[in-house]
């Protein structure tokens, strides 16, 4: 599944990951924050905000189509920020893909 996605920023590729219920908006707390050092990247994850579907999917679903934003955007490596059910997934993918991740923000995770 193609994720919506804001993007913000230059710089150093940031990837933020929203929790359970929200959105890639919901992120732009840290965004705002961080957009003028880094590339911000909140996509809305499969089920949430503008990226909602019909079909039934499973917590790895998640990954796959975040490895697949990222190979859109041709970004080889990035931080994650991840907010609550985003942490648990930006954990996942570092242990999973430690090629793609280089740190980890978790929050509330």
């Amino acid at each position: 599944m193609e994720l919506v996605t804001h993007i913000r920023g230059q710089g150093y590729p940031l990837l933020c990951l929203h929790g359970h219920p929200g959105n890639g908006r919901c992120m732009n707390l840290f965004v705002e924050a961080l957009c003028d050092r880094y590339q911000t990247i909140a996509p809305d994850l499969r089920g949430y905000g503008e990226s909602r579907t019909a079909e039934p999917f499973e917590m790895s679903d998640h990954l796959v189509d975040i490895i697949a934003l990222l190979d859109r955007l041709n970004i080889q490596r990035c931080h994650v920020l991840g907010w609550s059910l985003g942490g648990i997934l930006a954990m996942e993918l570092a242990m999973r893909f430690p090629h793609r991740v280089t740190g980890l923000i978790l929050i509330g995770t």
